[in-house]
This record gives C-alpha cells, structure tokens and sequence, in this order.
C-alpha cells in the first residue's frame, strides 16, 4: 500500500490538540473546504481502515467522534446524489434528480457557493471531483436545472467560472468530435469566459502558476481510473485527488476574503454500486490521502472550517467482525477492470480472478453465476472470501445479478476548524447546507413551500 505522507504530527500529540478543544469552534472562519465522499457510508469508512497503518485514518486523527447526517430527501425517500447534495449546497430538500432546484422542478435554490462569489464576500471558489464535472454532486453548486444532465449543468458552469475547477469529463461531456453542430468543445469556452490557465495532465498542474489566479484541468471520461487499477497501466498520467487539493489551495489562498472549495471523491460510489470491496477500500483511502492535504492546510492555517461527509451511503456495505483483510490487501485490480478484461476477450473470467485476486477454488455455483451475470458474480466471489456483505435497500444480501444500490443509512460528518461546533451531533443534511451559508456570512434562504 503506497503512504501519501499522511500525518503531521504524532497521534497522541494530534489527540491531545483535539481534546483541548483546537479542532472546534463557532467563530467564523476565512476559508471553507467541503469534502463529499459520495457513497462514503460508516461501513466504507472501516474498509478504508483495513489498508492504513494503524487502522486510523486522517479522518480520525481530524475528528475522533464523527456525527452522522440524515440524507433523505424532502419525501422521506432514499435519496440520489443530486438530491442530497442540493441539500447540501442550498439548505433546502428537494426531489431526486432536481439540481438546486425546488421539488416543483421551478423554483431555483440559491447556493451557498454562489453567495460566496458575490462582490459583497468576494471569496475565490473550486470544485474539484474524481468523476466527470458535470455530475450531479460537483454539479449542485453553482446549477440549477429540474432535471441532472450535463447539457444543463456545463452552460452554467462556463457562466459562473469557479477560480479552480478540476476533474475527468473531457472526453464525455465537455469536448467531443464530430462536425458542425455535433461538436462540443465546452473547455474552450471555459478557457476564453473565465481566463483559465489550462493543463492536461498531473506534470501541468504541478507546475502550473496560475497567473490569473484561475487553474482549469478537465481530463479523460467519466472518472479518474479507480486508486486500485493505477498500477496496471504505466503510461497513467492524470493527478490524483491529493495533488488536485494542493494545487487548488496554493491558488485559492492567494485570495485576501479567503475561498471555499468542494472536493468530491466520486469514485467511492462507483466502486460501491459494483460491491467491489477492494476498490471501494483503496478509493477510500485515495479521499483520505486528499482530505489528509485539506487537513495539514487547515491545521497551519488555523482560520479554515474543514467538513467531510458523503451524500448518501452506496451498496448497504457490512465488513462485520473477521474480514480477511489479507485478501483485500492482495486484490490488484477493480471488478471493472477485470471483467473488462473479459469482454474483450483478453482472459477469462477464471484467469483474471487467478491474475488479479489469487482466486482459484471458484465453485461450480460460482462459475455459473459469472457465466449468466458477469461483473457482479465477480464482485460476489471477492466478497465471499473477503467475508463481507452488501445489503440491499429490502434487507436482503445483494448477489448477482444485483448491483449495490443506495440505501437510507446515516452518513459521517467530520469537522475541524471555526464555525463547526454545531456538527456535533446527529443532524439533517439541510442543517449542513445552512451552516455553509453562515460560514460564508450571509443567512441562509428560507426554502420554498411547495404544496398541492
């Protein structure tokens, strides 16, 4: 397991600081940074910790008694990320789908991103994400639509120029070929609206200077390759979740009326939706590795709220009292990229389980099983020998041909820095979205009521 250099301190001396009462606060800070795991329930949490030395994560280190917010959205329904995020974002429930938007698919919902860009707080802004841009998550921020599309989502971004905005998506959503009106090319119009300076790759941004204050980078398709596949192709050059933090903090901060960044680790939910126990894992701890920047940035700066969350839990993960944590630490590539493998006809299902899991005693039901569904038999026979579990929405455990599915479970919170007191306890997530409103400094919009 590779180390990201994730402490600053030593724990017993970081637990002390915590203890004396340095990481909470009701002041309000300069600079915000809003962390969402998508997907990133309790139970992913302790997968993450399974691979880290120690067993203890950044997260732990920056806020040993994390609450937990209710996700549902405004009918009490399992909620989706746009919906949830929205709730984040603007203070107010809404329906699924609907992109800080009310649930009568009209009435727009103000941001608290969007109050943070108004000349009276003159705040820089950034939205970073690991999977396309114009998702729902990276989306509700400074978009309003009834209904999640990137068509939607992009022509707003162009129009409200966040200062940094970083993350996969060029390829399938923001530039693509073809001629006449079946071309896009989304990241020109970026570039020439908002003054970027643009880079195509981890060496760019690491050595980018942003002398405009502005850092553009939209790369590949719909996500980075998942944290567990990277060391299977040499030639894999985009920038990690991490170093996407620390680029856009060295830019953000140089504004004097401080930023607020959101950073999303949508890849979590991704490897939860295919019950992929080890890349839900290393996803995980690749967000930990990112919020292990915001955290060490937030701690010298002393003036920073720092908040991690999920917008809902993915898949019903239940890792339970004896996972055999030798075997997720010896899988070496995601149930996609095995089976993709598979597809194109490169190896069989057997020969990727034995070439990247060490798998070798399938069952006849197994083998079965993979022939008539494919991907999620895979992730079944990881699970089982991994000796974990996801449950689906109904309670039942999730075998193929069942994919993982969002389910209604509290999520973490964690907070550090002034003006996170309040996240304490058991909240809702319109009391996380209303609280951002008063750590930019303007009092939150009251919600619409929408009745019949």
């Amino acid at each position: 397991m590779k180390s990201t250099g994730r402490w600053i301190t030593t724990g017993a001396a970081l637990f002390a600081f915590l203890w004396a009462g340095g990481a909470l606060g009701n002041e309000s800070p300069k600079n915000i940074i809003m962390m969402i795991g998508d997907g990133f329930g309790f139970e992913q949490a302790a997968a993450g910790r399974l691979l880290v030395p120690g067993g203890q994560l950044v997260l732990d280190a920056m806020d040993s008694n994390p609450g937990s917010v209710n996700t549902l959205n405004v009918f009490g329904d399992i909620t989706d990320s746009a919906a949830s995020a929205t709730a984040y974002a603007t203070g107010c429930k809404t329906e699924n789908g609907n992109v800080s938007m009310a649930e009568d698919d009209s009435t727009i919902l103000p941001t608290s991103m969007e109050a943070a860009q108004d000349p009276d707080q003159g705040m820089a802004t950034g939205i970073l994400s690991s999977v396309y841009l114009c998702d729902a998550t990276p989306g509700v921020w400074l978009a309003h639509a009834p209904r999640r599309s990137c068509s939607s989502i992009i022509p707003q971004q162009v129009k409200a120029c966040p200062d940094v905005f970083l993350g996969p998506g060029e390829k399938v959503s923001y530039q693509r070929g073809g001629k006449g009106r079946n071309r896009v090319d989304y990241i020109t119009d970026l570039v020439e609206n908002c003054n970027y300076e643009q880079v195509g790759n981890a060496a760019e941004l690491a050595a980018a200077q942003a002398p405009n204050d502005r850092l553009l980078g939209i790369w590949g398709g719909y996500t980075l390759m998942y944290d567990i596949d990277q060391q299977n192709d040499p030639s894999y050059n985009l920038p990690s979740l991490a170093e996407m933090v620390a680029k856009a903090i060295e830019v953000l901060s140089r504004n004097p009326n401080g930023f607020f960044l959101m950073v999303e680790g949508g890849a979590i939910d991704w490897m939860a939706h295919n019950k992929d126990i080890a890349g839900t894992a290393r996803d995980v701890v690749a967000f930990d590795d990112a919020v292990a920047v915001a955290y060490n940035f937030a701690h010298a700066d002393g003036n920073t709220a720092l908040i991690v969350t999920a917008d809902h839990e993915t898949g019903g993960l239940d890792i339970g009292n004896n996972p055999n944590v030798a075997f997720i630490e010896s899988i070496t590539a995601s149930t996609d990229f095995m089976y993709g493998r598979v597809l194109r006809g490169e190896m069989s299902a057997e020969a990727a389980l034995d070439t990247y899991a060490g798998v070798t005693d399938l069952t006849q039901a197994e083998k079965a099983a993979i022939d008539a569904y494919g991907e999620t038999a895979i992730s079944d026979a990881l699970s089982a020998r991994a000796n974990v579990q996801w449950i689906l929405p109904d309670g039942e455990v999730s075998v193929a041909p069942d994919e993982g599915d969002h389910s209604a479970y509290e999520v973490p919170v964690w907070a550090y820095g002034p003006g996170t007191g309040s996240l304490e306890g058991p909240i809702d997530n319109t009391d996380l979205g209303k609280l951002l409103f008063d750590l930019v400094g303007v009092s939150a919009p009251s919600c619409p009521v929408i009745g019949p």
